[in-house]
C-alpha cells in the first residue's frame, strides 16, 4: 500500500516482532487485496516462530473490509471482548441493561457464536460458539435459550444429555419463543431422541402463540392430529386435513411436511388409498413401484475446487465427517406419465451393538423421470454428530411409497 520505501522496514511490525510485549489481536481476511493476507501470514509466522503469543481470526470469503453485517458484527464482538480481558475490565451483565439494549447485545453475541458455530465465514471453533451462546443465555432472553438448545442437540465435541436441551427449550418457549415451542413440539413428534409421548407434545402446543395467522402452529397441529388421531377422528381425515393446507403454507415449511409424510408412510398408519391421497396433493407423486440402485456412497470430501468428492476407503467415521450417496430411481414396470412424479422415503438409521436400530433422519424426495433424465442421480448427505457417534453403524435406507425398502447402505462407524 502506498510507494515503496526502504524506510518502512523501520517501522515494519514484521521486522520488529521481537519488541512486541503487549497483547496482540490480529483480524484479516483470506481475499484482502489492500493489505494481501501474505503480510498477515508471514507475521503469524514470525511471531509464531518467536514464540510471541498473539490471538487472531481470519476471515473467509472477506476482503479489507466485511461485506455483510454479520461479518461486522462478529468482529467487533471479538475485539470488545478482547479489549475487556487483556485490560482486566468485567464483561457487560446483561441483566442490568434495558430491555432494548439488552436484546441488541443479545443478538450480536449469538451472531459471534453462530459464526463461529456453523458459518463458512470463520473457522469452525465450538468452544467459542458456547462460550458466546452461554454469555447470551445469561440474561435469560428467549432467543439466546433456543439458541443454546439448538447448539448442544446438535454440538459435534460433546453429547449434551437430551433433558438439558429439553429444559432450554421450555425455558426458551415459556419467555415468549415462539421459534422454541415450534421446534420442541416438532421435536417429539419426528425426533426419536425426543420422547414422543402425545401428552408432551400437547403440553407445548399450549405455548404457541394465540395468533390466528400463525400458520406454523396450525400445521403442526394438524400433523399432531394425522400422527395421534382421536378417537371421533378417522385417517381419513388426515388426508383431507392436508388437501386443506393453503399453498404458501406448504412451501415455507416444506422440510416440515416432507418429514411428516416420510413418517406417515414408515409408521403404516394410515391406507395404501389414503396415503396415495397425500402424495397426489403434495406433488402429483405416484404410488407406482419404484427400483432404486446404488452409483456411489461414501464419506464426502470437499475438493481444492470446491466439490465434493466420496472417500470409500475404510477408516473409522469421526464426528463432523460428512457421509453421501448417490442413487437412481426409475418406476419399475409402470409406466409414469410425465406430469407425475417419483416418491422415496430416505432414512439415515443408527445401528446399535446389538443390531437395534434407531431412526436418525425421515425425509420424503421425490422427483420427475424427466427431471432423472437430465441429472441421472438423486443424492442424499448425512453430517455425523455427537449422538450419531454412539452407534456402530450408519445405515441408510431408500424406501418407495409403500414402506418397502429397496435399496440398502451401511457405514462403520468403528
Amino acid at each position: 500500500m502506498g510507494e515503496y520505501s526502504e524506510d518502512l522496514y523501520q517501522i515494519s511490525p514484521l521486522y520488529l516482532a521481537e519488541k512486541i510485549a503487549t497483547p496482540l489481536l490480529i483480524t484479516a481476511g483470506y481475499n484482502d487485496e489492500v493489505a494481501t493476507f501474505e503480510h498477515t501470514q508471514r507475521l503469524d509466522y514470525v511471531l509464531n516462530k518467536l514464540k510471541i503469543p498473539f490471538e487472531h481470526v481470519y476471515y473467509h470469503n472477506t476482503g479489507h473490509g466485511h461485506p455483510t453485517w454479520q461479518g461486522d458484527i462478529h468482529e467487533n464482538v471479538i475485539i470488545d471482548d478482547f479489549i475487556r480481558r487483556t485490560l482486566g475490565l468485567e464483561l457487560l451483565d446483561l441483566s442490568t441493561q434495558p430491555d432494548n439494549v439488552q436484546a441488541a447485545l443479545v443478538k450480536d453475541l449469538t451472531v459471534a457464536a453462530d459464526t463461529f458455530y456453523a458459518n463458512d465465514l470463520v473457522d469452525r471453533d465450538e468452544r467459542k460458539a458456547f462460550e458466546y451462546y452461554q454469555r447470551a443465555a445469561a440474561s435469560n432472553h428467549h432467543q439466546a435459550l433456543y439458541k443454546l438448545a439448538l447448539a448442544k442437540l446438535n454440538a459435534r465435541e460433546k453429547l449434551y444429555p437430551i433433558d438439558e436441551i429439553i429444559r432450554l427449550l421450555n425455558q426458551a418457549a415459556g419467555q415468549g419463543s415462539a421459534d422454541a415451542a415450534y421446534f420442541l413440539a416438532t421435536a417429539y413428534l419426528f425426533n426419536d431422541r425426543f420422547n414422543s409421548n402425545p401428552s408432551l407434545v400437547r403440553q407445548t402446543m399450549l405455548k404457541f402463540p394465540d395468533d390466528n395467522e400463525d400458520s406454523s402452529g396450525k400445521l403442526i397441529g394438524m400433523l399432531f392430529k394425522c400422527l395421534y388421531p382421536s378417537a371421533s377422528e378417522t385417517a381419513q381425515s388426515c388426508a383431507e386435513a392436508f388437501a386443506m393446507i393453503p399453498a404458501q403454507s406448504r412451501k415455507s415449511h416444506d422440510p416440515l411436511i416432507r418429514q411428516m409424510i416420510a413418517r406417515l408412510i414408515t409408521s403404516q398408519q394410515l391406507t395404501e388409498s389414503e396415503i396415495a391421497t397425500i402424495l397426489n396433493s403434495y406433488h402429483a407423486i405416484t404410488t407406482s413401484n419404484i427400483d432404486a440402485e446404488l452409483v456411489e456412497a461414501g464419506r464426502l470430501v470437499t475438493q481444492a475446487n470446491g466439490n465434493d468428492a466420496y472417500q470409500t476407503e475404510v477408516r473409522k467415521l469421526n464426528i463432523g465427517d460428512r457421509l453421501g450417496v448417490k442413487f437412481t430411481v426409475s418406476a419399475g414396470e409402470f409406466f409414469v406419465q410425465a406430469d407425475e412424479q417419483l416418491g422415496v422415503v430416505v432414512q439415515w438409521l443408527g445401528v446399535s451393538e446389538d443390531g437395534t436400530t434407531r431412526v436418525l433422519k425421515n425425509m420424503l424426495f421425490n422427483g420427475s423421470p424427466k427431471q432423472l433424465n437430465y441429472f441421472n442421480y438423486w443424492g442424499a448427505t448425512f453430517e455425523i454428530g455427537a449422538y450419531d457417534a454412539t452407534f456402530k453403524a450408519i445405515k441408510l435406507v431408500i424406501r418407495d411409497v409403500h414402506n418397502q425398502p429397496k435399496l440398502e447402505h451401511l457405514f462403520q462407524v468403528d
